[in-house]
């Protein structure tokens, strides 16, 4: 086989495979909004009492961290089902529903016990903002890491939960069902707690 064939089939087997990983990443169903928790139905306990109000919004941030090896670009990258040498930490924004819902219509709605309707949570974007390998020491983190970890240190002392909860997804998930369903962890808790998805 002469070289030009080679450099076809290559490039046709790693096509394929592109497809392939496509196929796999987006072969997830849609994640809607959770059923209201009973405690919060009752309207006894209101957890979006204590919302700060730059959080008043069906727009939610959160954090993110994973070892899939991602495709695309670093700015809008979309994460695979293979793993990577390398831990990829970023943010994340969904957003609650369509246009037609508002901050006042999603507070509603979290506090109904109704299961039917509920709105889907759509990614708006992905923002990886640093790569760490397994081994590294701290005193060789990349500016990159420590402006991550110094947005987590800020999240937590702006909020009135200073802990930091990390929510780790079942297997087979990938990265925006893990962050979709950290997200309405975070949106229930009146939006003051600090949740990094772990996928």
């Amino acid at each position: 086989m002469d070289i030009a064939a080679q450099n076809w089939t290559r490039r046709g087997i790693a096509v394929v495979l592109l497809l392939l990983a496509f196929l796999l990443v987006g072969c997830q169903p849609k994640v809607y909004l959770m059923p209201t928790p009973v405690a919060f139905s009752f309207r006894e306990i209101d957890p979006f009492a204590v919302t700060p109000s730059g959080e008043k919004g069906t727009s939610l941030p959160v954090l993110y961290a994973t070892n899939r090896a991602p495709l695309g670009f670093k700015d809008a990258p979309v994460y695979s089902i293979f793993a990577s040498d390398e831990v990829r930490a970023g943010v994340t924004t969904l957003r609650i529903g369509d246009d037609s819902l508002d901050w006042a219509g999603l507070r509603g709605l979290s506090q109904r016990s109704e299961k039917e309707k509920r709105p889907l949570l759509v990614p708006e974007s992905v923002q990886e903002l640093a790569a760490l390998d397994y081994d590294i020491a701290e005193a060789a983190l990349s500016p990159e890491a420590r402006a991550y970890f110094d947005q987590i240190n800020k999240a937590l002392a702006t909020s009135a939960d200073k802990d930091l909860m990390v929510y780790v997804h079942g297997a087979n998930a990938n990265v925006y069902r893990a962050t979709a369903q950290a997200a309405q962890y975070r949106h229930f808790t009146g939006r003051d707690s600090v949740v990094l998805a772990l996928a």
